[in-house]
């Protein structure tokens, strides 16, 4: 029998945006009992301590919520062999993420060529100042995303072959069947919980925005 003894946590931070690593291990949690989780750039990220014999309890500041909310982190989730996203309880507000070191990677993998190809079209099109907002940019895609895997996000033509594009405050959804768009807002956190309590997102056709018109 094989037993997990590493996991891996990350978490976005509040200060310079990045997402920080911290591979826990389940003796050492034991032993020290508490453990505090800190960004590269000095920012506290955590406290994280040990709850009865297998759980452990995740004190997190949340940045929509403006508190510091208690997430239970049970063994299934803590020592898996996948990834599973930790979320603000309140408003469904993506805080990290934790699993596998493996898969963790993977996921960080998909979150690093996303930034890439974010920062670099935002290179090309803006200037510094406007690149400042690529974190909620870059969250909202991947909200958007969590929503298409759920099937919906999709145009009222019938197709769901829908492409996005990214702006300085904005990701603009295209329908590459009939050309409607639709626009979700990437201003900040404030757009970032309007975004999370949605579960579709539909764009309306092209031809019948000009008949309203």
């Amino acid at each position: 029998m094989v037993i997990n003894a590493l996991t891996m946590l990350a978490l976005y931070c509040s200060r310079c945006g990045k997402i920080e690593l911290h591979m826990l291990s389940r003796f050492t949690l034991r032993h020290f009992g508490e453990r505090q989780l800190v960004c590269g750039c000095g920012q506290e990220q955590a406290t994280i301590t040990v709850s009865g014999r297998r759980d452990c309890l995740l004190y997190i500041p949340c940045p929509v919520c403006e508190v510091r909310h208690v997430i239970r982190l049970g063994e299934r989730m803590l020592w898996q062999n996948g990834v599973e996203r930790i979320y603000c309880p309140e408003q469904n507000f993506e805080l990290g993420f934790v699993g596998d070191s493996n898969a963790v990677n993977r996921l960080m993998a998909e979150y690093r060529y996303a930034a890439e190809t974010l920062f670099r079209e935002m290179d090309e099109r803006d200037g510094e100042e406007d690149r400042g907002n690529s974190r909620v940019v870059l969250e909202t895609l991947n909200k958007i995303h969590d929503i298409a895997e759920q099937g919906g996000v999709y145009c009222r033509c019938g197709s769901r072959d829908i492409s996005a594009e990214v702006a300085a405050d904005a990701v603009k959804l295209s329908c590459e069947r009939c050309g409607g768009r639709r626009t979700i807002a990437a201003r900040g956190d404030h757009d970032l919980v309007h975004l999370a309590r949605l579960h579709r997102l539909e764009i309306i056709p092209y031809r019948l925005k000009r008949r309203k018109n």
